[in-house]
């Protein structure tokens, strides 16, 4: 939707005999209540019928009608890469329907290219769109031109870009929108695979399936810049009966019939015999249903079971959302996230959970889902309180290690304390939204409401006052991507975030007493010997010892998985704090079922058992590791602040010593009114030596707004650092 003033209608005029100059106001727009946002009209690409009225003192009533085109924003879609030999499409997308057909996109080649027309072969100078037919009403107009890179026979040469830049201004029924170049680059090094995954049962597309329907069919669209040939690797947690292809290792087959309901998670390892790409994909089984056949849920005069696919992929059926480019994603009601042109959104695995139709996801949501997945319990952020959460992942990047935009409509103008926050499920930590070369945050403040990024538009690095548009710049498998892996592929659950406001218990004084209770994460580190060219997986589950679960630690079952190219993932076990008297307790963690990395003969099991030591003292202990990992301190009050409140830490030597064995740290921190606790993470150096176990001591002193126990001057927590070498 497009905002409009009405003075780009035109100015309608009413004449009457006897009360002379009479007001017209529009009546309606295609035959429904017109919508006006800031009193402005918005409208979609197309032809509308608007319809204006006017009424004399008398109550008589006068209508005329007028017809409005809104034209299209024609786009390329994401940049290509390619060798030599290789041919290629190069699509143009139209953001919406067009008032009248063909739209014709003509280009030309842009003076920036290093290639030249001796370097490939067009079919065309000119992208012509065709009316949609009916069957494809759920995709934008779309069309296309073929590219063939020649072989010149020059193997020493640097790698070449050819860039086609849309003739602006002789563009038919259609104007140009803000991808208007497109660029191939013609490679002479090895680049790695490029994959989508699309799942279909009985012909229907979608990332629900239902028991009774047919086996499911999940299909790994890949396409090799080089040509290299590609092998498959498929991996899926859960599904025991699955079937690859024997004509079309791209192709994988379950039956839902033979397995539970509930969440699966199926990726494939895609290799050139070089470079590998992993992609994954969440999907849910589900008990058979049937769909209304009266029912049209959008209300686009079709009916649900009539749009029972989810044909772009975005983990949304087609009921449940109206037409729209596969760059942009429903956020909330009429809002939509837009990514940029020739990318594709959709719901990441909170928000395709919830069932709601869009990608904004409620803490209780949060929450439901780590439960689920037996992963860490969700934690609130102390500072700040989400004013919206959304959850989406964008694929089909130009390559893998890309970086990527995004543009978020705002629920409200952005104020001096708004923070832009991440959640990451697998620490239960929240963080800021990590500013560096490829990664950004800008924002605008929209005059009409709309968060359109054209070529044109200036936006303004950080936050600004009273902003109601965000742009977001992710890097594919750095800081901000949730999964940490470069596969052309950023998964960003984000959150708009404000400060929290101080609060006051208002009657008696009453004090919050300082504790600092002992590690509450435990990682165990999984380790392979060396790195794969395949995600690696095993099965954990938690076992009691001495310590027992519900206690003294959190029972935890689960996969863990060792990403391409790594050679570790950590397994996080959450232990519970106490103040008894105790021994010291332990408890194991069994590693089961290995895929893609092997035990060592003869094992079918491995065992690791982990001490917890008895925090009279408040000591904790945690492995050394062979890589720095963090450990946290969690500093906690008795009941929440009435006003803000600060103290001061340091870390103290023991046997172990700072910069050999951990990262020395001194910092004064502050708790916000209402707040109970806060982490203090250390850094510890991992190494391969064999050594006595090592500890080393946080000193908590200087308490301003809470006290500490009765007669202690500073608390300190000591912790054991244990030599797994």
């Amino acid at each position: 939707l497009t905002a409009f003033s009405l003075s780009k209608l035109g100015t309608a005029q009413a004449i009457d005999d006897t009360d002379g100059t009479l007001t017209a106001t529009i009546a309606s727009v295609d035959g429904d209540d017109i919508v006006l946002e800031n009193n402005k009209i918005l409208l979609r690409p197309g032809r509308h019928l608007v319809v204006w009225k006017a009424e004399d003192n008398a109550g008589n009533r006068g209508v005329s009608q007028q017809y409005v085109d809104v034209l299209p924003r024609a786009n390329f879609m994401v940049n290509q890469s390619s060798s030599e030999g290789q041919t290629l499409t190069i699509e143009a997308w139209l953001n919406g329907d067009a008032p009248s057909y063909p739209v014709e996109i003509p280009f030309t080649l842009y003076s920036s290219s290093s290639a030249d027309s001796n370097d490939y072969q067009l079919s065309d100078s000119k992208i012509v769109i065709d009316q949609l037919q009916a069957g494809d009403l759920q995709e934008n107009p779309h069309g296309a031109v073929t590219i063939n890179l020649l072989n010149d026979g020059d193997d020493n040469e640097k790698t070449e870009k050819i860039i086609f830049k849309m003739d602006k201004d002789n563009l038919k029924n259609a104007i140009a929108g803000k991808k208007r170049k497109h660029q191939i680059k013609i490679l002479n090094e090895n680049k790695p695979p490029r994959v989508k995954l699309r799942i279909t049962q009985s012909d229907t597309k979608g990332r629900k399936v239902f028991q009774g329907a047919g086996n499911v069919t999940i299909n790994a669209k890949a396409k090799d810049p080089n040509g290299d040939a590609l092998t498959y690797i498929w991996t899926a947690s859960g599904l025991s009966n699955i079937t690859e292809s024997p004509d079309d290792p791209a192709t994988f087959v379950f039956n839902p019939d033979s397995v539970n309901t509930g969440r699966y998670k199926v990726s494939v390892a895609v290799s050139d015999g070089t470079k590998t790409i992993t992609k994954k994909k969440r999907l849910k089984v589900k008990a058979a249903v049937a769909i209304s056949n009266t029912a049209d849920s959008d209300q686009d005069g079709i009916l649900d079971k009539d749009e029972a696919d989810d044909a772009n992929g975005n983990g949304i059926p087609d009921y449940l959302e109206a037409p729209h480019d596969q760059h942009e994603l429903p956020s909330d009601g009429s809002s939509m996230l837009a990514g940029e042109p020739g990318t594709e959104l959709g719901l990441g695995a909170i928000a395709f959970d919830s069932e709601d139709g869009d990608c904004s996801v409620s803490e209780a949501e949060i929450a439901a889902y780590l439960a689920a997945e037996k992963l860490p319990p969700f934690q609130q952020d102390q500072n700040y309180e989400a004013e919206k959460i959304f959850d989406y992942v964008i694929s089909a990047l130009e390559e893998p290690g890309a970086s990527s935009q995004i543009v978020l409509s705002l629920p409200s103008a952005l104020t001096a304390d708004s923070k832009i926050r991440k959640y990451n499920t697998e620490t239960a930590v929240w963080s800021d939204f990590q500013v560096d070369d490829n990664n950004a945050l800008e924002s605008l403040i929209s005059s009409d409401g709309n968060c359109s990024d054209d070529e044109d538009t200036v936006w303004t690095t950080g936050l600004v006052v009273g902003g109601t548009c965000l742009r977001l710049t992710i890097e594919d498998g750095g800081a901000n991507d949730a999964d940490g892996i470069a596969n052309g592929e950023i998964d960003d659950p984000v959150a708009i975030t404000k400060e929290k406001p101080s609060s006051s218990t208002g009657g008696g004084s009453t004090t919050s007493v300082v504790t600092i209770e002992s590690n509450h994460i435990n990682y165990f580190k999984l380790v392979i010997d060396q790195a794969l060219d395949i995600d690696s997986s095993v099965s954990y589950t938690t076992r009691d010892g001495t310590a027992k679960a519900g206690q003294d630690y959190i029972a935890t079952t689960g996969t863990a998985t060792i990403p391409a190219k790594k050679t570790y993932a950590l397994i996080p076990v959450e232990i519970l704090a106490d103040t008894l008297t105790e021994s010291d307790e332990t408890f194991s963690l069994v590693i089961t079922n290995p895929i893609g990395a092997a035990f060592p003969a003869g094992t079918t099991e491995i065992v690791v058992s982990h001490t917890i030591m008895d925090n009279k003292t408040v000591n904790a202990s945690f492995n050394e590791g062979d890589s720095n990992h963090i450990n946290y301190f969690k500093l906690t009050l008795n009941q929440p602040l009435s006003t803000s409140a600060s103290i001061t830490y340091t870390t103290r030597d023991g046997t172990a010593t700072a910069g050999q064995d951990y990262i020395s740290k001194s910092e004064t921190v502050t708790l916000a009114a209402g707040q109970t606790r806060i982490l203090i993470p250390i850094e510890i150096i991992a190494d391969t030596a064999a050594e006595a176990d090592e500890t080393f001591s946080l000193v908590i002193t200087n308490p301003t707004g809470g006290v500490f126990p009765t007669g202690t001057t500073e608390i300190i927590s000591t912790h054991t650092i244990i030599n797994d070498d």
